[in-house]
């Protein structure tokens, strides 16, 4: 290795082991941290963990210490301090820790993805948006993490501990950040993120419904007016975006809000239940339970 390429692999350690101090200090707790900075979210475990079932959204996850798996259908893919993981759309999945211990934790960041950010910064780089719509795979990718995103995250990450510091350059900061992601390998599905209706305005519509009213009760049928569409046709686009039925979207983010109330905020299984739209605790505990194999008070023991 010549020695510029010695003095490129030090300075990248460098950085890796700064944002792994940086996180380690924002995850005064295990499991999921929330930074001073909107949709920044940090976390550490001290052990791997079981494959469990979660709903991404658009964002950048990025491991400082430690690897994580994602599967999607047959694809596994592995983010670590060398590659982190894209996500372009609402998308269920499974995941997994595969290396943590309590002397080196897992410890990881996850920045979500804002649209409008994005689109005001495709604006600015003269870009028009596509003129289809996404028919490919399912938007989600792992690549290589550049050392300039790297520097960016850090910066971003470092400005969180000071409350003046993440109000006044906060903005520039994340801004970097995307502009970096969006020049990286997988822009492509950054690029996605930034477009509401890049699969179909339709389905576009029916997710953002979804997400707003998840505490009220919905039916394919009233789904299928909003979108514009005939069922049939928003079963089959909606699927061809997310994996799931409309119906099947819904209880899965149910559950996994619910699931983030009970770990986040203390709430017992029923209070989480009425606060996503279940209408039986029951039921609720049922579905709890074949989603994540545990039934509610199980589950959280588990994690405690």
């Amino acid at each position: 290795m010549s020695q510029r390429n010695l003095n490129l692999a030090e300075a990248r350690t460098e950085q890796r082991d700064r944002l792994a101090s940086l996180i380690a200090q924002l995850t005064p707790v295990p499991g999921v941290n929330r930074t001073a900075w909107p949709g920044l979210v940090c976390y550490r475990s001290d052990r791997p963990t079981v494959l469990d079932k979660i709903l991404y959204s658009p964002a950048l996850c990025i491991v400082a210490q430690g690897a994580k798996q994602a599967r999607l259908g047959d694809r596994i893919l592995r983010y670590d301090p060398m590659r982190y993981l894209a996500i372009g759309a609402p998308l269920p999945a499974q995941s997994q820790i595969v290396e943590a211990t309590k002397a080196r934790p897992f410890l990881s960041l996850t920045m979500e993805v804002s649209s409008a950010a994005l689109s005001e910064l495709l604006v600015e780089l003269g870009e028009a948006p596509p003129d289809s719509v996404w028919n490919g795979s399912p938007p989600l990718g792992a690549s290589r993490l550049d050392g300039r995103l790297l520097d960016a995250l850090i910066r971003l990450v470092e400005a969180t501990t000071d409350p003046t510091e993440i109000r006044i350059l906060g903005p520039a900061l994340q801004r970097e950040v995307l502009y970096y992601a969006l020049c990286g390998e997988q822009g492509h599905i950054l690029r996605l993120a930034s477009l509401r209706e890049g699969f179909s305005p339709g389905v576009s519509r029916t997710l953002h419904h979804i997400h707003m009213h998840l505490d009220e009760r919905m039916t394919v049928a009233e789904l299928a007016k909003i979108a514009g569409m005939s069922s049939s046709s928003l079963h089959e686009a909606f699927k061809a975006m997310t994996t799931l039925t409309p119906i099947q979207y819904i209880k899965q983010l149910r559950l996994n809000q619910a699931r983030q109330v009970m770990l986040e905020e203390g709430a017992s299984a029923a209070e989480a239940a009425f606060k996503v739209g279940y209408e039986s605790p029951s039921q609720f505990s049922r579905d709890f339970r074949r989603h994540f194999g545990l039934p509610p008070r199980q589950y959280l023991e588990s994690r405690s």
